[in-house]
């Protein structure tokens, strides 16, 4: 008989930053950056996923998350995204 502990609460704080948190703080981070006209090499190796996501991804992702991240953009300006580790690209949608 295999005994199993339940997740903890290290398991479900580690779930809500990463399903919850890390998406949500793409479109302030992408906001600030964009103003900044600086993308910190940080930045971009920790969110590059999520922009190659909102540029090249399928659309039921992609298009909700473009969204999110012209609420961000100042003006109306078009948002700019990591896309790869040491790329950009620009928010179509």
């Amino acid at each position: 008989m295999t005994d199993r502990k339940k997740p903890g609460v290290a398991f479900w704080v580690t779930v809500v930053v990463v399903v919850v948190l890390y998406p949500l703080s793409f479109g302030p981070i992408t906001g600030y950056m964009n103003r900044q006209q600086d993308w910190s090499k940080l930045a971009v190796q920790a969110y590059w996923p999520l922009g190659w996501l909102a540029t090249t991804g399928p659309g039921v992702i992609r298009k909700p998350l473009a969204w999110y991240l012209w609420l961000f953009a100042e003006g109306r300006e078009t948002p700019g995204v990591p896309v790869g580790p040491d790329e950009w690209s620009w928010i179509i949608d």
